[in-house]
């Protein structure tokens, strides 16, 4: 036993349960804590949505956006290959549409972030098949939605030792119906008709990012659009807030004299 948990400290030591903070360059407007950035041009609009505080952890949990475009005049086609993302200057890469779909990544907590999913109850001292149910709803950038379930049925002679079995079925379930709802609602190729908006979530995995800035260009027609995302380790996160938390103090002060 000690020997595994020398192991698993090791483990995560190297493979790290530290994460970073998410911090958009521009931010238009927020819905439910989502942060959304939007831009228009003569023959375009694009819509960039950051549900996410921090990626990383000790789930590794991977960068996931919405993007969604509106082509104004002639169609146009929209998906991965118009986004375009550098960390630090140097090209990364999102998943493909078939690499999410064989990727072991358990995003609960990204489809959480987004209002489309709920966790989980642990399991007390009461339970019922009523109890349990899940969640799988679309993605609906903008537009209010509901959590709707589906039955689950189980069976046990002996609570006390099924709890815990029961409680890990609950959990991959949710997590597998959370992977489910990205991959359904991903970005894939689509025609962007004349005031027709398309879009659907975009995956970066942990490993590609680092502490820095992520730039992200979108092209819709012959229209670019630039934005970029501070990725921050916690404590520089948390200074750089107390900083501005300062400034503000600073500013209110001098309104009033």
């Amino acid at each position: 036993m000690k020997l595994y948990l020398t192991i698993l400290t090791c483990v995560v030591f190297l493979t790290g349960c530290t994460s970073l903070v998410l911090q958009p360059s521009q931010v238009s407007s927020y819905d439910n804590g989502i942060k959304i950035y939007q831009d228009s041009k003569p023959n375009s609009k694009i819509q960039l949505e950051v549900g996410q505080e921090k990626v990383g952890g000790f789930d590794t949990t991977p960068l996931v956006l919405y993007v969604t475009a509106e082509s104004k005049n002639t169609p146009s086609i929209f998906d991965l290959s118009n986004l375009s993302f550098y960390m630090n200057g140097k090209p990364i890469y999102p998943l493909s549409y078939d690499e999410l779909r064989w990727a072991n990544l358990n995003l609960s907590d990204a489809a959480y972030d987004y209002g489309v999913y709920t966790k989980p109850a642990r399991i007390s001292t009461a339970l019922t098949p009523s109890d349990i149910y899940f969640s799988a709803p679309f993605y609906a950038p903008f537009v209010p939605f509901g959590i709707y379930g589906f039955g689950f049925n189980y069976g046990f002679y002996n609570y006390a030792i099924a709890r815990s079995t029961l409680q890990a079925q609950l959990d991959q379930n949710a997590i597998n119906k959370a992977n489910a709802l990205i991959y359904q609602n991903y970005l894939r190729k689509s025609t962007l008709l004349k005031d027709s908006a398309k879009g659907g979530f975009v995956l970066i995995p942990y490993k590609r990012l680092k502490a820095g800035t992520l730039k992200v260009t979108l092209k819709v027609g012959s229209d670019t659009y630039d934005t970029s995302i501070k990725l921050l380790k916690p404590k520089d996160a948390k200074k750089m807030k107390q900083e501005d938390i300062k400034q503000d103090t600073k500013d209110a002060e001098k309104a009033k004299n």
